[in-house]
């Protein structure tokens, strides 16, 4: 017990010092990424295995009840038994691939097939049953669609429509449920052989998966080949198909197995990755070893009691094993990651950028002088992998170091390539370090660069000794960039700045401080080439140079030399030194100058400067209340608050007001000051409002929408006076958040509630004149009133309040077959165009730009295309060429409300009998345009190279497009058909008013395919037994 106690004890202490549990438990921060990413995955996914097997069983339930209704009257018929074991056993032998059984288990199910076929049952009782149910509720349907249509003529409240419209979906479901067990009832009549086979087959795949899945003993499901089977099953109840939708497709983006396939080719090239180089095949081998050992060195396991640890094998082996798992402790990979912002060399470019600049006192052919290496740094990124290795490159006690090796492309040496500061961590979750890199590339020089990472040696602390832990040998080298020399051949500059636009300053600012124009704002020394094109956006910034920018000022204004007092610049700011209104007029040009050291180069001259006049500024302090209006306002100034004003303007009262009167506008359609008695003699109905004196108004446009504005501006111009030194005079009026009138819109509560809603729209029917169920046109127009509470008292307080209430579609948008009348409020739909789509309509209360209250609803209309009924035979097949054949019998298409529009090949008669009675429901064709305007039923033979219908002629069957009339080419009739001939005819129609119940969607409308036949053996004189 004590050896074996020893032996314990040191391999504990050799799993301490070393990291070779890192590689079992937790090997790698990409393959734990990926495990979190699985298990998010399954979280998602949620396919648990209970979920699973209750559809199951569900679905295998139904597929009994099916078969007991199959095999009613004869379940105890020795071939029905026969049949339903031998299809089991053949299901069993496709699962096990036994290609032998296969063969033999066909054979026997084929001849029982018809054994069964030859039994009678009780399915014609079961088909008698449900003809019943299915008429009973067709006159439950068309009765409560009479309902439903006199209740909307009769505009009945929105709870009773509602009310018939859910009954009425619940008996057209219904309905819809017979006639389709019906189909199928009658199909098993056909074919009540192969249809048992066939259910049988799928209770037997089902009842293997729910036996693998439980063996699996598993909470979730995520192997492929189960969820792939689960979803290649029949549907047959509602579980097993929200099961089949949440798995999708192998190929569909998003779903279950498309997602797990992903990731398992991720997990494989991750693993493959990782195991390069360390002799293993697979992680499960590692650790296999590492078990193995750990039995070997405790007796787990076996009678053996542990080894003992000096034994020369055991610890070779434990240091081999310990060597291969300290690589998953050490970085993979150090990988480049280009500079996606730069286009040059797909990111792969480290530049080394020097400036030269033109200088033309130089000797040599090329002007151009040397005079600085680019400053600004490269970013250069790596993604190191595992990603928590990054963090060992920072820091003071950082564990490895980065430097750059290269290899010379051109013909001359290496210069250097070096790093810049300390790196920093961009995205440790990602493993993203990002260092600075300064180049120094000689001319003409092209460089392979890589960074290499090495290890930094651990250095025991003072006083201690080394530990002696296991060396890291870390060693790699990135993948190569190029690192070149890039030359910036500046011929002129220009040397922008926030203000070099400018071309007046005043001679004084409006709180009597001296003015000043700042030419050093955002400066920039801009680099262009000799075609003018800018190559260096910011020579200071990326060149350091220049360092010293003057400026030259050319002030001379009709040969008038004095001017040069006037003016001064220092460090880019241009102020007056003996500032005062004797400077008005005059004008100043600053022409800025980069010196470069041993030269200067001068850049365009800034924009002429004339000095102006000052303004000055005044705030009114009381706010002021303002209110929608439209109609002109006018408030009232205080004697204190105009007092106020004319001290701030340093005029007598006299010369302010005619100051006011000279701003004043000519009809009052812009913000001013006025007084009562102008204001009087421009608006003598205003006497109401305002004094005939001389009390000074703010006067406010009509319908002026100030919205959340905190100050109003009134401007006061001086008239251009060489002794005038004021240019203008601006008063801030402090006022109030508009206010509105109407702020709300109140919603027709029958139509719609909330914002965002869908209102069906349901077109009128019109009765012919003497009849309540006779339809002779359908209404095509919505009125958007009808959204409101109270349309007209809303648009009256519009109009007598100024303001606008929008109607309108949504961004203006076109919407194919619809027209909008803004007058009318009305939508109209384009029976020939219209393509089924919903109208956004926006509404809002519109104050002089201003949306108050705005709202928005989708207008859909009731889906009127109705019901399609197939023909009575799907597949056809016919001997005697000699007859015609109608494919359409028994096809009959019904509107919404159950109505006959078309049937057997032809649209509905709309004239009365001799009895003076309507032979349908229609009095004017119910494919017009002033019904429904859907295109009626058409014939066409599928042409078989493209599967669609185009100018294909069959060479023996010909069909008539309208009435589905079959008939024979003489190529046909002259013919013997020693084998079928068969094609499809394709049975189109389309509506504008959404989808036509049980027929197929395709690329021009909807559609049903008939089969049709010619079989072996038929001829124009055909005698045998079809």
């Amino acid at each position: 017990m004590k050896k074996k106690f020893i032996s314990v004890t040191m391999f504990c202490a050799l799993i301490a010092s070393s990291p070779v549990w890192v590689g079992c438990s937790d090997y790698d921060d990409d393959i734990a990424n990926l495990q979190s990413q699985v298990d998010a995955l399954k979280q998602t996914v949620d396919v648990s295995t209970a979920e699973a097997l209750k559809a199951l069983q569900e679905a295998q339930a139904a597929l009994q009840e099916d078969i007991n209704e199959l095999t009613a009257g004869k379940a105890d018929a020795q071939a029905v038994k026969d049949l339903q074991e031998t299809v089991a056993a053949l299901q069993t032998a496709i699962t096990e691939n036994d290609i032998t059984k296969i063969g033999e288990l066909s054979s026997q199910v084929s001849e029982l097939i018809a054994q069964v076929n030859g039994i009678e049952g009780d399915l014609d009782k079961t088909q008698s049953d449900l003809q019943q149910q299915k008429t009973e509720l067709e006159g439950k349907v068309n009765s409560l669609r009479a309902d439903l249509e006199k209740a909307i003529a009769d505009k009945a409240d929105q709870a009773t429509v509602d009310s018939i419209k859910s009954e009425l979906d619940t008996a057209v479901t219904n309905l819809t449920d017979v006639e389709n067990r019906l189909v199928e009832v009658e199909k098993w009549i056909k074919n009540n052989g192969q249809e048992l086979a066939k259910l049988t087959a799928n209770v037997s795949q089902i009842n293997n998966l729910i036996a693998k899945i439980s063996e699996e003993a598993a909470t979730t499901i995520s192997d492929p080949a189960i969820l792939a089977a689960i979803k290649a099953l029949p549907t047959t109840v509602s579980s097993l198909t929200t099961l089949q939708q949440q798995i999708g497709k192998e190929t569909e983006a998003g779903s279950i197995l498309y997602r797990l396939a992903a990731l398992e080719e991720w997990k494989n090239t991750i693993v493959t990755e990782l195991l390069t180089g360390t002799g293993y095949s697979s992680f499960a081998d590692i650790c296999q070893d590492i078990k193995e050992l750990q039995e070997a060195l405790t007796g787990s396991g076996s009678e053996t009691p542990g080894v003992d640890p000096s034994d020369p094998g055991l610890v070779e082996q434990f240091n081999a094993l310990k060597a291969e798992m300290a690589k998953f402790d050490m970085i993979q990979s150090v990988v480049y990651i280009p500079n996606l912002t730069s286009t040059e060399e797909g990111g792969y470019l480290l530049k080394s950028s020097v400036l030269k600049v033109y200088n033309e006192k130089l000797t040599t052919a090329d002007k151009y002088e040397t005079v600085a290496q680019g400053i600004a740094s490269n970013k250069i990124q790596f993604r190191v992998s595992p990603a928590s290795k990054a963090n060992d490159f920072i820091g003071e006690n950082a564990k490895y170091t980065l430097t750059f090796d290269g290899s010379l492309i051109s013909k001359k040496s290496f210069s250097k390539v070096k790093t810049a500061g300390d790196p920093v961590l961009v995205d440790a979750e990602s493993g993203i370090i990002e260092y600075s890199v300064e180049t120094e590339i000689g001319e003409n020089e092209i460089w392979a660069v890589c960074a290499v990472i090495k290890a930094v040696d651990p250095q025991p602390a003072e006083g201690e000794e080394s530990t002696g832990s296991t060396k890291d040998n870390t060693d790699l080298t990135t993948t190569y960039f190029k690192a070149t020399r890039v030359t910036d051949k500046v011929k002129t500059i220009e040397i922008t700045n926030d203000n070099s636009s400018a071309t007046s300053l005043p001679y004084m600012n409006p709180d009597g401080s001296n003015s000043m124009l700042d030419y050093s704002k955002n400066r920039k020394v801009v680099g262009k080439a000799e075609d003018g094109t800018v190559i260096v956006e910011d020579m200071v910034g990326e060149y350091g140079v220049p360092t010293t920018i003057s400026y030259e000022l050319s002030t001379l204004t009709n040969d008038d030399k004095s001017d040069d007092n006037w003016f001064k610049i220092e460090n880019g700011q241009l102020t007056l030194p003996n500032a005062s209104n004797a400077m008005i007029g005059r004008k100043v040009t600053v022409t800025p100058v980069a010196d470069f050291g041993s030269f200067q180069l001068k850049a365009p001259a800034y924009k002429e400067v004339t000095i102006a006049r000052r303004v000055v500024e005044h705030d009114v302090q009381e706010t002021k209340e303002l209110t929608w209006n439209k109609d002109i306002q006018f408030i009232a100034l205080s004697s204190d608050e105009m007092d106020e004003i004319i001290k701030a303007t340093e005029l007598s009262r006299g010369d302010f007001m005619e100051l006011i009167d000279e701003n004043e506008p000519a009809d009052l359609t812009k913000l001013c000051l006025m007084t009562g008695k102008d204001i009087l003699e421009k608006m003598p109905a205003a006497t109401d409002k305002v004094a005939n004196d001389n009390t000074l108004y703010i006067v406010v446009p009509a319908k002026m929408n100030t919205g959340e504005a905190k100050k109003l501006d009134i401007t006061l111009k001086e008239e251009n006076s060489s002794t005038t030194r004021t240019d203008s005079y601006i008063i801030h009026v402090n006022v109030s958040q508009m206010q509105y009138p109407v702020t709300v819109i109140e919603k027709n509560p029958v139509r719609w509630n909330q914002d965002g809603q869908t209102i069906e729209y349901t077109p009128q029917i019109e009765w012919e004149k003497g009849t309540t169920d006779i339809v002779a046109s359908m209404n095509n127009v919505f009125n958007a009133k009808d959204l409101f509470a109270d349309y007209e008292e809303l648009n009256k307080q519009a109009n007598d309040l100024g303001f606008k209430l929008v109607v309108e579609i949504k961004d203006n948008a076109t919407i194919k077959g619809v027209t909008y009348n803004n007058a009318n409020r009305t939508l109209t739909y384009d029976k020939s165009q219209y393509e089924g789509d919903n109208v956004s309509l926006v509404i809002y209360l519109d104050y002089n730009g201003k949306k108050i209250a705005e709202t928005y609803c989708e207008i859909s209309v009731q889906k009127l295309s109705g019901t399609w009924k197939n023909p009575t035979e799907m597949a056809m097949t016919v001997y005697d060429l000699s007859k015609t054949y109608n494919v359409s019998t028994g096809a009959e298409w019904v509107d919404f409300a159950g109505r006959t529009i078309w049937k057997d090949g032809a649209v509905v008669e709309t004239t009365k009998d001799d009895k003076g009675n309507w032979k349908s429901k229609f009095s004017k064709d119910p494919f017009s345009t002033m019904v429904y305007g859907m295109t009626a039923p058409s014939f066409a033979i599928v042409n078989p190279h493209t599967g669609k219908v185009d100018d294909y002629k069959d060479k023996y069957v010909i069909v008539d497009s309208k009435t589905g009339v079959v008939t024979f080419d003489e190529n046909a009739t002259q013919s013997g058909f020693d084998a079928a001939h068969t094609v499809t005819i394709r049975i189109s129609a389309d509506s504008p008013w959404g989808a036509i119940e049980n027929m197929n969607v395709g690329e021009s409308g909807y559609y049903v395919d008939v089969t049709f036949t010619i079989g072996k053996g038929a001829s124009n004189n055909y005698k045998g037994e079809m």
